[in-house]
């Protein structure tokens, strides 16, 4: 069976309160949560693929509306440019033929054409009707023009389809995207955290790993512990990280279903994750 090399990239690092990501902490600083900011490289044949881009190392690239809601987060960029930390391990820019974005957020998207000019972004299925055309199209959009708006677009984007494009049941997942074509990478559509959201499974020499992205925002969802974080906002109403609580319950419903097959989880922001191959 054909495999992939996987190899864990350090983008930077947030600290979170704790009652926005878990049902059993409060908004007091003692409870709030350091997260990782991982991406990851996967090489496959003549493929070199990027999973998120993490932080960039200038916060202030991002738009004004991004810009006012990072204070609760709290993020700290890298010390170095994913370009630059690539180059460091002997990854050339122009060799990065893929990246796969997980979502359209701040903390796992950032411009990436100038850094990658080869490379083809990959997002989920719905993720520009969500979205919008980006920044600067629309002033008060949280990400960016040139991977969302067909006039401003820079470089090779495509959007999965779950009309169009060819999927299959993988495990739990009823709709999964065979990426190479030969089951090394699946890209899973996942339901929850927002329009477009996908996770992976990648088949390594160590056995599979699936790569969660936000599915989840702490194994403590994934191994039952916890319950998603929710809050009221100032008219009452519940609201939580996820657009859709129950799509995303569902959706660590069937992570968990991996992690028990044998499946190892990756996610996104989970500070205990620890892999042998590393890009620091």
């Amino acid at each position: 069976m054909a495999t992939v090399e996987l190899y864990r990239l350090s983008c930077g690092t947030l600290k979170i309160p704790g009652n926005l990501l878990l049902s059993d902490l409060s908004d007091k600083p003692e409870d709030a949560l350091h997260c990782e900011d991982w991406a990851f490289l996967i090489k496959h044949k003549d493929r070199v693929v990027l999973w998120d881009s993490g932080l960039a190392c200038d916060l202030s690239i991002y738009p004004p509306v991004t810009q006012k809601r990072m204070p609760t987060f709290n993020p700290v960029g890298p010390d170095r440019s994913l370009k630059d930390k690539l180059e460091d391990a002997g990854i050339l820019p122009g060799s990065v033929t893929d990246v796969v974005f997980s979502h359209a957020h701040w903390d796992h998207q950032q411009p990436i054409h100038i850094m990658f000019p080869n490379a083809t972004a990959w997002l989920g299925p719905g993720t520009t009707a969500h979205c919008g055309k980006g920044y600067p199209t629309d002033p008060e959009a949280g990400m960016f023009s040139e991977l969302l708006d067909p006039e401003k677009r820079i470089g090779k984007v495509r959007e999965l389809s779950l009309s169009d494009d060819k999927w299959s049941k993988y495990g739990p997942f009823p709709h999964a995207f065979d990426f190479f074509g030969d089951g090394a990478l699946m890209l899973c559509n996942a339901p929850g955290h927002i329009p477009g959201n996908m996770c992976a499974v990648v088949r390594t020499d160590k056995g599979p790993v699936c790569l969660g992205g936000d599915c989840a925002h702490n194994m403590r969802l994934i191994t039952g512990e916890s319950e998603v974080g929710q809050w009221k906002k100032e008219n009452g109403e519940l609201t939580s990280m996820h657009a859709s609580v129950d799509d995303a319950r569902s959706t660590i419903k069937k992570i968990r279903q991996l992690k028990e097959e044998g499946v190892i989880i990756a996610l996104a922001h989970d500070p205990t994750f620890e892999w042998h191959q590393t890009i620091e």
